[in-house]
Parts: structure tokens; sequence; C-alpha cells
């Protein structure tokens, strides 16, 4: 645990940076949009993006509500994204010891499965960079593990504090990420068809987790007239059905072979060479299966925004550490039928552990290594959204693409060109198949909403670039547009 600490901590003292004699602090520039309407909501404005518009470009209620806590508490505006960090940091060590618990049942003979297990989710590198970012990834990943947990544990006294569990669990899941209910909710499901009180679950569980839904679409239809989140419209809808599973299925296959191989290895090795039968290899199909849920629902949406080369999307990450048990499992398995005992099983457990390590994040970890964190967009956006502060006028208005950080520390009226808090963009017709940058309008959004700033244009051509000119837009080096106006300057 002291050394997971002393990692996150490593991480997060990178990714910030000095301006004005401060440090800063800044989440992923996606989450800084969620702590702009976090920012609205503490200060009387609404949970809204600009003050006066009610338009959900946020799909983690609960998050961006822990996120406005802290703006209430008046911690100065450099350092909030810290203490969302270190929040995510604590969510990686009790997901770790979640994950420990898990190992353990599913292999009571071997403490070293556990060990080695707990290691792997705590140093699980796609996972702790999400969750260091300021995703609600980590939140959904503990939540989704503590499920898996409470339904092993049921499922050996069958005491009604661990449906309780299950229940509390879900209902903050389906608020912090709501397509998350269908990945955490199978173990549920394999209780529901298994279990001869059937009734109890169904009492106990899905009833008050469906009502916690029903509450959830009533709060949002109440407050923003949308039965759906604004970023549905945006990722979801314009792009056929079966052209959006070829590319999930493009995406997702890519990933299983970069990526998860290592993982797959020794769970096919072992249902090959065991046939494994008996309550732990249950349990191992239970978190198998788990996983690949969010497999398919990856396929569905046609993978996620950001997809990287040999690394998880943030639904799939969340979810690789009870995959990691299972390989973990059976290896040891495999291992225990050649030579039961000594020091064997454990030795090659250990060996498996420290290859998934440096397979499943080896390569991700050593790019950003390398990478120069305090001098990217993201910081930036941080000290353009400063320097807007200090000099623009207070009914400035600025299109952005990078939505999140500028607009957050600017605090202007922004207009966001991809989308993601503009109901006409979510609505338009899609340029590409990149879900969530594929739609864009500059008719609309520079012509009819007359930003004095535009800060970056989205894959503008040459036509685009005329027609801005020709609205009034003087072009500077550094890409940015100012609106030629005898009251600005």
């Amino acid at each position: 645990m002291i050394v997971l600490t002393l990692l996150f901590l490593l991480f997060i003292d990178r990714f910030s940076t000095d301006l004005n004699g401060q440090r800063y602090f800044a989440l992923s520039d996606d989450q800084m949009i969620s702590m702009r309407y976090a920012d609205n909501l503490a200060s009387g404005h609404g949970l809204v993006w600009n003050p006066g518009e009610r338009v959900e470009g946020f799909t983690n209620p609960l998050w961006t509500g822990y996120m406005a806590v802290w703006h209430l508490v008046g911690i100065p505006r450099a350092k909030t994204s810290l203490a969302i960090m270190l929040t995510s940091a604590l969510i990686l060590i009790l997901n770790a010891l979640a994950v420990y618990s898990i190992a353990l049942r599913l292999s009571p003979e071997s403490r070293t499965v556990a060990r080695v297990a707990m290691v792997l989710a705590g140093t699980y590198w796609p996972l702790v960079k999400w969750s260091l970012e300021g995703f609600e990834v980590g939140l959904a990943a503990l939540l989704t593990t503590i499920v898996t947990l409470e339904t092993f544990v049921y499922m050996e006294d069958r005491r009604t504090r661990h449906l309780a569990a299950m229940t509390i669990c879900l209902i903050a899941l389906g608020w912090t990420r709501l397509e998350m209910l269908a990945v955490a909710g199978f173990p549920v499901a394999y209780l529901l068809l298994t279990d001869t009180a059937r009734t109890r679950v169904i009492k106990g569980v899905i009833a008050p987790v469906a009502a916690g839904v029903a509450a959830l679409f009533i709060v949002r239809y109440w407050y923003y007239g949308e039965w759906l989140p604004n970023t549905y419209y945006l990722k979801l809808t314009g792009v056929a059905f079966l052209d959006r599973l070829d590319l999930g299925l493009a995406k997702t296959w890519s990933t299983l072979k970069t990526h998860f191989s290592i993982v797959f290895a020794p769970i096919l090795l072992a249902l090959v060479l065991l046939r494994p039968r008996g309550a732990g290899e249950r349990r191992a199909w239970i978190l198998m299966a788990t996983f690949a849920v969010a497999m398919l629902y990856t396929i569905y949406i046609g993978g996620d925004t950001w997809e990287r080369p040999y690394h998880a999307n943030r639904f799939l990450a969340t979810t690789t550490p009870l995959l990691m048990v299972v390989a973990l499992h059976f290896t040891n398995g495999l291992v225990r039928r050649v030579r039961s005992q000594g020091l064997a099983a454990p030795l090659v457990v250990a060996m498996v552990g420290l290859l998934m390590v440096v397979g499943l994040g080896g390569r991700s970890f050593y790019r950003w290594w390398r990478t120069d964190v305090k001098h990217t967009t993201l910081f930036e956006m941080v000290a353009l959204g400063e320097e807007l502060r200090e000099r623009a006028p207070l009914d400035t208005k600025v299109a952005v693409v990078w939505a999140g950080a500028l607009p957050y520390f600017s605090r202007l009226y922004t207009i966001d060109l991809l989308g993601k808090s503009d109901k006409v963009i979510a609505r338009s017709t899609p340029h590409n198949m990149s879900p969530g940058h594929n739609k864009w309008n500059y008719e609309h959004s520079i012509g009819v909403l007359e930003p004095d700033i535009i800060v970056q244009l989205w894959r503008a051509r040459k036509e685009d670039i005329e027609y801005v000119t020709k609205l009034g837009y003087s072009g500077e080096p550094n890409g940015m547009y100012f609106r030629k106006s005898p009251h600005r300057r």
C-alpha cells in the first residue's frame, strides 16, 4: 500500500505545472468539463456548463456532484483537481484490496494468488492513468469489484446485509456511469438465475436498483428536459448501427490482440488442459463474463472516444483486474496439478504476475514517462484560461475544441465546437466515424453564436477558414481568431 501510494503521488506531481508563482493541477481535459459543471453548481448557477443554458454535457452525475463538494469547501481553483486526484488514488487502493478479497475466495489455498492480484490491480496502468487523470473509471471499478465480492460472499452465507451492500453499490454505479450497471449487474443476474430465493434477490436488489435508475431519469428530465444526456445524441446518433458495430469490432479486436493476449493465454491453456469445474471455477466464469459484458458494450458503442494502442479503454479497464484474477487462479491450478507442494506454484504465479505488469502497462507507462506532461496542450489551455480571466472582458464569448481546462479557468461564456454541451451540434450529421469528435457546424457555432475569440478550429478546411475570415475574424500565427469589433481589442 505504501509503494502504491508513492507511485500515485509521483503521477499526480507530474500532472501539474508552475504558473504565476503557484502550482496548478488539472485533470484530463474531458474531466475539466465536469469540473466546470461542478463549479457552476457550487457557485449557485446550477448544474450547467454556461449559466442559463441547461444542457447535460456530462455522463457521470455522482462524480460531478462529488467534484462540486470540493468547490463548496473553497480551496483555491488551482488545487481543486489535486483533491480529485487524491480521491482517485485512495479509490485505487481500496479497489486493490477488494480484488485481493475476490482472489482469496477464488484460490483459498494460495495467498500468493491474492497478493499478486492485489499488486496487479493497483499497478494496472490503464486503470491508474484513467483514474488519476480524473475520470470516474476508478470509482466505477471499485463499485463493480465490491458488487462482485458481495455476490461471492452472499453465495456462501446468504446474509441480507450483502444484498444491501450490492444494492447501494449498484445505485451509486448507476448514478456514476449508467451503462456500467449492465457490467456490474452480471453477478446479480447469475444469482437471479441460480439462487432458489429469487424473490429475495428481486426485492432486495433488483427493485431498489430499478427505482434508483428511474429516479435518475426523472431528475434528468425535470432539470434538462431530456431523458438521455446530450452526449448520447452526440456519440450514438447519426451513424448506422452496423457501421458502428464494425468500428467497435475493429477497435476491440485490436485491443484484444495487442493488450489482452498476455491475460488470455493462461486462461485458454487452463481451459484446454484442466477443464475446470467446481465452485471456484463457477466464480471464475462469472468474472470472465463480467469482462465480456464490458467488451460487448465497447463494441456496441463503436469503441471508446479515446482508443489508444496497447491500452485498455475506460470500460474494459474497470473489469480487467477481475480477468487478471482468473488468469492467476488458473495458472496456480495448472502448476499445482503438476507439482502440488513446494514453492513452484507461488514462484510461477509471481512470474506470470510480473509479465502481466510489464505486458499490460510497460509500453504505455514508458511513453507517458517520456512525455513532457507539464508542456502539453492541457496545461497550455490552463495558462490561456488564466490569461483570459485576467485580461478579457467578462462578457467575452470564447469558442473552443478543448472544452475543459480553458473554460474552467477562464470562467467565460464558452461555445463548444464539438457539441458536448450544445444540443444543436449533438443532433447534427457526423462528418466521420470518430465518436465524440465527428460533429461540428461552423455556420451555427460561429455564424450564429458569434464568439469573440476562436481558440481552435477542428479539422478546418480551406473553405472553413475563408468562411471565418468572411465573418470578420482575423487569424493569428498561434491558430486563434479574433472578431474585429470597435468594442473589442
